[in-house]
């Protein structure tokens, strides 16, 4: 005889963009390893939605600045 299995399912809460008025979109690995292509597939996503934001992990400081300016250069 199995034992039962007891599942407890959660109620699907609203997505936060509903309540916010904006999509966050977000890295949360280490940008430095994204490469090239990926940055600029990102750029373009963030770009085409309107009001968006984006999160990005950087161990690196210094590299801050050169991710800014990377998607200043796109628009964004």
């Amino acid at each position: 005889m199995l034992p039962e299995v007891l599942v407890r399912m959660l109620e699907v809460e609203p997505p936060p963009c509903l309540v916010k008025g904006y999509i966050t979109f977000g890295s949360l690995d280490n940008f430095v390893k994204v490469n090239p292509i990926n940055r600029d597939a990102l750029a373009q996503l963030v770009s085409g939605v309107p009001g968006t934001h984006l999160l990005l992990h950087m161990k690196q400081l210094r590299i801050q600045q050169a991710v800014l300016d990377f998607f200043a250069q796109r628009g964004v």
